[in-house]
Parts: C-alpha cells; sequence; structure tokens
C-alpha cells in the first residue's frame, strides 16, 4: 500500500498518471523520431496539437488502470460534437494510434484519430497494420506506383483525414479498395512489385511500430532465425 501511495511522488510516476503514453507524439517530435508521411519525416510542424496536453483537453473524461495499478494510465474518452460522435466504450487511443493513424498519415486532428481508433477497435483491426498499410499505399500513389484506376477512384493523400476514416471500414470489410488493401503492406508490396523500395517498411511480413530506427537504433535489429 505504501508503495501505491508514493509512486506518483516519483515526476516520472506523476507523469504517467497524467499522460500515459500520449506524451511521447510531442516528445518524439522535438527528438526527430515521430514517424510522419510513411516515416520520411520525423518532426512535425505542429507538435502540439498532439500532445499529452491538447489530448487531455480534447478528449479526456476519465482515467483507468489495472487491478491497484498506482498510476491508472489508461485513457477514457468521449466527444460528441459537430463532426465525430466518439463513443468512450471503444477506449482511449494510445501513443501507437495517434503516430499510426495520426502523425504517420500526416493527419495531427486529435478528434479524427479517436474516430480511426473507434473503427478500429470496433471491427478489431489492429491500429499499427491499418495505418501503416495505408501509408503505404499513399507513397505508391503519389510515386506513380498506382493510380486511380487501381484505387476505384481514390485520391491517396497524406493529410487527408478523411480517406482515412473512409478506408478503414472499407478494410475491415473487404470493400472496393479495401479488399485489396485488407492483405496488408508486405502482400501489397508484391502485388505492385515494389518489395525493394524503401517505402515497404515490413519486417518478416509485419508493418513496423511507431519508432523510428534511425534515431531508436535499438529497434533497427532484425533477428533472423
Amino acid at each position: 500500500m505504501n508503495y501505491a501511495r508514493t509512486f506518483r511522488d516519483n515526476p516520472q510516476g506523476e507523469a504517467l498518471y497524467t499522460y500515459g503514453t500520449t506524451a511521447f507524439a510531442e516528445i518524439f517530435s522535438v527528438s526527430g523520431c515521430l514517424p510522419i508521411n510513411n516515416f520520411r519525416l520525423g518532426q512535425a510542424d505542429d507538435p502540439a496539437s498532439i500532445s499529452g496536453d491538447a489530448y487531455n483537453r480534447v478528449l479526456l473524461k476519465k482515467r483507468k488502470g489495472c487491478y491497484a495499478c498506482p498510476i491508472q494510465c489508461k485513457r477514457r474518452i468521449a466527444l460528441k460534437d459537430t463532426q465525430y460522435d466518439i463513443k468512450g466504450r471503444y477506449g482511449g487511443l494510445e501513443y501507437e494510434t495517434i503516430a499510426a493513424l495520426g502523425t504517420n498519415l500526416n493527419i495531427v486532428d486529435l478528434k479524427a484519430i479517436a474516430k480511426g481508433n473507434e473503427i478500429c477497435n470496433r471491427y478489431c483491426l489492429d491500429t499499427i497494420s491499418a495505418g501503416m498499410t495505408i501509408a503505404f499505399a499513399c507513397e505508391c500513389f503519389e510515386a506513380g506506383i498506382i493510380n486511380t484506376q487501381d484505387t476505384d477512384g481514390l485520391e491517396l493523400r497524406f493529410g487527408d483525414s478523411d480517406l482515412m476514416l473512409r478506408l478503414l471500414p472499407m478494410i475491415a470489410q473487404r470493400q472496393g479498395f479495401g479488399d485489396v488493401l485488407a492483405e496488408g503492406s508486405a502482400r501489397l508490396a508484391q502485388r505492385w512489385e515494389v518489395t525493394d523500395i524503401s517505402a515497404n517498411l515490413t519486417v518478416k511480413g509485419q508493418e513496423i511500430p511507431m519508432h523510428d530506427p534511425r534515431v531508436k537504433v535499438g529497434v533497427n535489429l532484425e533477428i533472423v532465425i
């Protein structure tokens, strides 16, 4: 009990209680390892818009945590405004989702990212794989590897939150171009014959997490068995 009472006396413990993992987006941007535009960049133009303080101000409703945990770092969110109706039962987004459905797609609207998180949780989609697959497709589109004939007329551009929110249900239900994206980045790279380009950010067929290995060198190790 004494441990639980005093844990937040440590500044790191208090920070985890206040922000959970949501502070990492701004911190990583300052250090240059926040994924942006399919890892082509590492710093956001306006990191404050996706900061832990912005998250708490815009989305946070309640803190929860695992049994007997003194930190209570889990975020409970809800939002009802003119654009988004975000239901709390689908859980609060954490750093990986803020980056995968947000900054790596050049989207810095926390409300839109939270709605994307809700859609993924509703359909049991992994937010990292979903966001990275969309980012890979956007880069291939911008490079001219695929075009609107391949995407059912969709213009795949970074920074388009409406596109992200439209594609996620299509992926889950395998509708239209979403049926193609549902295969994931590694299979798409084979399909589009671009397995050897830098945009294909997969390891052993799995999309990489939201930590730039050019800065966080510890995640740059691939174990080959």
